[in-house]
């Protein structure tokens, strides 16, 4: 809601409203890049995903989100003597969550491949190792450098984000192709 509560100098203009999806970044594990990119709808894809479909790639930002939760999760006393003696089993529901996320999806073998890869460090007691590997795999500018300030109008009005670059499609395009396909 906070990107679409930008005031309009035109009381007669009405917008949709931008929910962020998933939850706010840990204050003690935050984001390296910006401070936004774990629920930012406008995030910059890597190159080589850049024509992933769409869906496929909701699907990929919403495991890493998941990834993200249970890296937080700090381990029994019991959990942790599971996971010595190899009968871990905590995170077994990963396997779940990826047929809930991909399922119905045709998902490419460059992706799948890495999602199940992904997926074995979280069943063996690594979600932490899971997370770092998807941001390695599937991570863009926006999750590994912090963006500069950009001016964006005359009045000198300030905005902190990547897709002010000239290499990158506009914010205002991004987020309006994410509200009409929402």
């Amino acid at each position: 809601a906070l990107l679409s509560a930008i005031p309009r100098p035109d009381p007669s203009v009405t917008i949709d409203r931008i929910t962020l999806p998933g939850t706010p970044p840990s204050p003690r594990d935050p984001p390296q890049g910006c401070q936004f990119s774990t629920r930012c709808p406008a995030k910059i894809r890597p190159e080589a995903y850049a024509d992933t479909d769409d869906e496929i790639w909701h699907a990929v930002e919403q495991l890493r989100e998941v990834v993200r939760e249970r890296s937080r999760m700090s381990l029994s006393t019991t959990d942790q003597l599971r996971k010595r003696l190899d009968r871990f089993s905590r995170f077994d529901d990963i396997e779940e969550t990826v047929t809930e996320l991909f399922g119905e999806l045709s998902v490419p073998q460059s992706v799948d491949d890495h999602v199940r890869h992904a997926v074995e460090l979280v069943k063996d007691g690594e979600p932490e190792a899971a997370q770092t590997y998807l941001r390695e795999e599937f991570g863009g500018v926006c999750d590994t450098t912090r963006p500069g300030h950009h001016q964006v109008s005359a009045a000198g009005r300030e905005s902190y984000c990547h897709r002010h670059l000239d290499e990158y499609e506009d914010t205002t395009t991004v987020l309006a192709n994410y509200v009409d396909g929402a």
